[in-house]
C-alpha cells in the first residue's frame, strides 16, 4: 500500500488553488495553455503534480510576466 508520506501522483483543481493561492480562472488558462497537464477520470479532472512541480520551477512564460 502508498504510505502517506507518498507524494502524490495527481491532485484535484481546488488541492491546487488551496496549494498554490492561483484562482480558478487562471488555474484554467494554464490548463488550456499546456502549463498544467490534467487527466480525466471519470468526471474528475486531475493535474499532474509532475507539470505544478515545472510551472513553479519556471515561472511564468516571458509575455506573462512582462504584464
Amino acid at each position: 500500500t502508498v504510505g502517506h508520506d507518498v507524494p502524490p501522483l495527481a491532485i484535484s483543481i481546488n488541492d491546487f488553488e488551496r496549494l498554490t493561492s492561483i484562482k480558478r480562472t487562471k488555474t484554467y488558462e494554464l490548463i488550456a495553455s499546456g502549463q498544467l497537464e490534467t487527466r480525466n477520470i471519470g468526471r474528475r479532472t486531475l493535474i499532474l503534480m509532475r507539470s505544478v512541480t515545472r510551472l513553479l520551477d519556471t515561472g511564468a512564460p516571458e509575455q506573462e510576466r512582462d504584464r
